[in-house]
Parts: C-alpha cells; sequence; structure tokens
C-alpha cells in the first residue's frame, strides 16, 4: 500500500515546487514493514484548454526502507483537469528508480529490482 500526501506552490507562472511525501507498507506472514521517501519535485503544466493542462515533473529525495537508506529518482507525466473553481484532479504516469530496495520483509526484498511504476490519480484543493 502507498499513501503520498503532498504540498506544493507555483512560483511561477506553470511552474511548481513541491515536497512529496509516500509512506509505503507491505506484510509477509506475521511480519510488518514500513518506509518511507520524501521528495522535492519541480513540474512544469502548460495548458490544453482552459479547464485542461498537460503536466511533466521529476521529483529527487531520499528512501528509508527500514534498515537501508537511499536516493530515489521519481519522472512522471499526466493532465491536470481543473473541477469547480479550486479543485484539481491529476490522474499521472510515474517511473520510480531508488537507490535501496523500496520494501525489505523478513531479508528479502519486495521487488528485486529498485524500479516502481504505475498510474497514480491525485486531488487537490488550490488556495
Amino acid at each position: 500500500a502507498r499513501f503520498a500526501p503532498a504540498i506544493g506552490w507555483f512560483f511561477a507562472d506553470g511552474l511548481q515546487l513541491s515536497y512529496v511525501n509516500e509512506i509505503f507498507g507491505g506484510k509477509t506472514g506475521q511480519q510488518t514493514r514500513f518506509a518511507m521517501t520524501a521528495l522535492v519535485d519541480l513540474s512544469v503544466h502548460a495548458p490544453l484548454t482552459d479547464r485542461l493542462l498537460v503536466m511533466g515533473g521529476v521529483g529527487a529525495g531520499v528512501l528509508y526502507n527500514g534498515s537501508d537508506w537511499g536516493f530515489v529518482t521519481k519522472p512522471r507525466v499526466g493532465l491536470d483537469v481543473l473541477i469547480g473553481r479550486s479543485g484539481l484532479i491529476r490522474p499521472a504516469f510515474f517511473v520510480q528508480w531508488s537507490h535501496a530496495s523500496l520494501i525489505d520483509l523478513e531479508g528479502e526484498d519486495v521487488r528485486d529490482e529498485n524500479w516502481l511504476y504505475g498510474v497514480e490519480v491525485a486531488y487537490a484543493a488550490m488556495f
């Protein structure tokens, strides 16, 4: 499972700087372990229409998997769909590479490689 709260700031038109704290959890048998990443992300947002923007960004930071520290980077690309006056839905594709394995359960890695990829959907409220 993964939970990833974030906070962002548009410091210039179409440029956002964000902090993302991802928390991962996993369980094998009776053993439960958690991992965490802390990323600083820079993204570009270009309008396609008044309510639809294309987004691309890359984040870099640190990872801790319960026993090891490592470096992590996460490029992503997606859409920003404006909802109402201040809501935003963001479906995006991402690829994440980490120096250390994501989660170490009972001495065995959840994944053999240090790559993670997928689709994420985020909701944001702007103020």
